[in-house]
């Protein structure tokens, strides 16, 4: 299937059945990867600055496209396998697949565009980036939707993409009492027999 993209003094084909091979150039201010195809850009989650990949098109937009990768053709140093085993799947967080230099060197560009963009502030020089000794359970503040299904109580994030909710036992970034909170919650509805109802009405 073929989509005809036409902007001012641009005109594009995309082949959406077509498979591309783009080298990541830069992230874009959620983590994912940045490439362009004839000109548009293009975003593909779970690449590293650097790798050459093989994707193919999930989403076509007049201003930009979102792939998926095939196959990393060119791996980069940076690359590591994430901690969490449904890391794939979650959408509660985008950059694992990096080690944690790499994630401290996406951030610091983040904070960087970010004063550019938004609060035209020029020629930043970042003094000094205070890094965690353990780069895991520092995130104090969380949602987790809950809902219910024909295996039982679902608590996790949502999947990339959807409302599907991805059941998870522990998150390694957030906080433990978060996960413990999440956990009693669980066991609560389960021995109250609390409907599917009850959770559009009232927050856990």
């Amino acid at each position: 299937m073929f989509f005809l993209i036409e902007e001012e003094n641009f005109l594009s084909m995309v082949d959406v059945a077509n498979k591309y091979i783009v080298k990541i150039e830069d992230y874009d201010s959620k983590g994912n990867g940045v490439s362009h195809i004839d000109d548009l850009v293009v975003f593909v989650p779970n690449t590293i600055v650097g790798e050459i990949v093989e994707i193919c098109i999930e989403k076509v937009n007049k201003n930009f496209l979102r792939g998926r990768v095939n196959e990393v053709l060119s791996v980069s140093e940076s690359r590591v396998l994430p901690i969490c085993e449904i890391y794939e799947k979650c959408g509660g967080c985008n950059i694992q697949h990096m080690n944690y230099k790499e994630q401290i060197r996406f951030k610091e560009s983040k904070i960087i565009n970010t004063l550019n963009k938004i609060g035209d502030i020029r020629n930043i020089k970042m003094e000094k980036f205070y890094a965690m000794s353990i780069p895991y359970e520092y995130r104090n503040k969380v949602q987790v939707p809950f809902g219910l299904s024909d295996s039982g109580v679902k608590a996790g994030f949502y999947e990339k993409n959807t409302h599907n909710i991805i059941n998870m036992d522990f998150c390694h970034i957030q906080f433990h009492e978060g996960n413990d909170i999440v956990k009693e919650t669980r066991e609560y509805i389960k021995k109250n027999n609390i409907k599917q109802s009850y959770f559009f009405n009232h927050k856990l």
